[in-house]
Parts: structure tokens; sequence; C-alpha cells
């Protein structure tokens, strides 16, 4: 999920947009965006059954947790719009959207999910070709190919009715003739599974969402970021704001401690600077040339 930040403090202290990503902030609902027209690579997207209309946003479905040791997956359902009592991880109900045309059957496509919250471990939406039931379990076998419509057609093609909103079949028929699944996809409850029905489903991109000043006082204090500022904000000043102010990042490969503590090292009440990263305006005197040391009691 994309973030528009609506207030922030200037401490002189620039954060990496990753942390910033949706995963560190949980939210009360799903804030869902527009259907897109075609499928980005490396976009991600909500996945939602529409209401009985086949037009309005129902429910997006998601995995919210997953253990590696096990391989179980626990699933989710949100109700678009719908406040609920536990807050929302939103990268637990996107999905990466992969499509690929089929070498047996030239101009059908099939689709794989992908979801964002365990991407780096693969897991994907499978189901279970025999039963038509979701798998939970990576150890367990199914198949992650879908189609977007019972006749494969591509994603967003001009030659079908409806585009962008259909129902999603497991995409068995299109691979093999012998195996001919006419059940499509619903979200029931807590779960997704195929049915009888004629429930229709859209991929929305996910909506920018605001986040407010206390939103991001609570992430710099959960990543030990904490400042006392005064009443009037007098001590804080806008180094972007500043006519040829210079920012330098200067890397810290070691520990550094006062001189005359150092062999105490970490003692209680001591300071020190850990090894890292640190961005300054300015140094109590010149920056020390790589690979020499530059004492200091400040």
């Amino acid at each position: 999920m994309n973030k528009k930040v609506s207030t922030i403090l200037t401490c002189g202290l620039i954060l990496g947009g990753s942390l910033l990503s949706s995963s560190a902030f949980a939210y009360d609902k799903l804030a869902i965006g527009a259907i897109p027209e075609s499928l980005g690579e490396s976009d991600y997207y909500h996945l939602v059954m529409n209401q009985g209309d086949g037009e309005t946003p129902g429910w997006a479905y998601g995995f919210t947790k997953y253990s590696k040791e096990t391989g179980e997956i626990t699933a989710g359902t949100v109700e678009i719009d719908d406040v609920t009592s536990a807050k929302v991880n939103p990268d637990a109900y996107l999905w990466k959207v992969t499509e690929r045309e089929l070498v047996s059957n030239s101009g059908r496509y099939v689709i794989t999910l992908t979801n964002k919250l365990f991407e780096s471990d693969g897991v994907t939406l499978r189901f279970d070709e025999s039963t038509g039931d979701v798998v939970l379990n990576t150890n367990s076998k199914g198949t992650s190919d879908l189609s977007w419509g019972s006749d494969g057609a591509k994603y967003g093609s001009e030659d079908v009715t409806s585009p962008y909103v259909r129902r999603v079949f497991i995409a068995s028929n299109l691979i093999d003739d012998n195996k001919n699944n006419d059940k499509a996809l619903q979200i029931e409850g807590t779960t997704i599974h195929t049915t009888d029905g004629s429930y229709t489903f859209a991929l929305h991109k996910a909506a920018d969402e605001s986040v407010s000043d206390t939103e991001l006082n609570n992430l710099y204090n959960s990543t030990g970021f904490n400042f006392t500022l005064g009443e009037d904000y007098a001590d804080v000043d806008n180094i972007l704001d500043q006519e040829g102010q210079k920012i330098l990042a200067i890397q810290v490969k070691h520990d550094v401690y006062p001189k005359n503590n150092y062999s105490n090292k970490k003692g209680t009440g001591n300071n020190y600077f850990p090894a890292g990263t640190y961005l300054a305006v300015k140094t109590p005197g010149a920056v020390p040339e790589q690979g020499k040391n530059k004492n200091t009691d400040d």
C-alpha cells in the first residue's frame, strides 16, 4: 500500500522508504483503489469478490500467517469498507499477479497469485483440483493456475464482455481437456473455494492512505527513534528547506567510544556511537579520510 504522509516533523533525520511500507502500519479496514486496465509485473492487487449485484466490492481474501516449519497457512477475509475490531495488515490481502500464455493452448492464459506478506517464501494461492478447496499448507499438493474467466482470456482483453470483472476458475480445463472444472471461486466466511455460483471478482490496486503524525510517532518509537521537542517546536528546523545546506552520509564501521572511556566501553552511563550510517549537516571538524581514525571527547 502506498503512503501519503499527511504530517511530518523534520528532525534532521531522513528515513528510507522501506520503513514506511504498509507492513509497518495496521488499519481497521482495507482501502481499495481502482481496477487496473492491465497487470503490472511489480504491482500488487487486492483479490475482491463482488456483492450480489456483481459490481459492488464485497470481500477481500488474504493470508495472515505462515509457518515455515509446518507449512501451515492462516487465511482471512475482510469486508470492504467494514470497520473491524482487529487491526488489518494490508500486505496480507495484497497479491502479485503473474500472467502467462499456455504453450499447450495458444491464446489462453492462466494467472498465479503470490501473497505479498509471504512473497519471499513463494506462498501462492492454490487449490485442490479434485475437491476445489483452497490448500492451506505449502507441503500439500495443489495447483496455483487460475483463469480469469472460463475462456482463459488475457486479462483486460477487448474480445470479451466485462474484461475486468469476471468469474475466476481453476484452470484445469484449459490445461487438460480431461479435467473439465466449470466451478468458479467464491469467498464464503473466512475461506475461498469453488462453487456452482456466479460470483464475480475484480483486482483492485491498493489505495493511498494518509499517515497521521501520531502513526509516524508510533513508528519512530517502535524502531528506536525518540525525540523530545519543545511545545512551540522552536528547536525544530527543516534542514531540507535551507538553500545550500549539505547533508553528509557518514559510515561508522565500528562502535566509537570517547577515548577516556574506551577501556570501559559500554559501561553504565557511557555514551558511544554504534556502527552504522549517520546523516549529519555538520561535524566538529573535518570528516576523517577513509581508513583513518579521529578521536574525540565530544
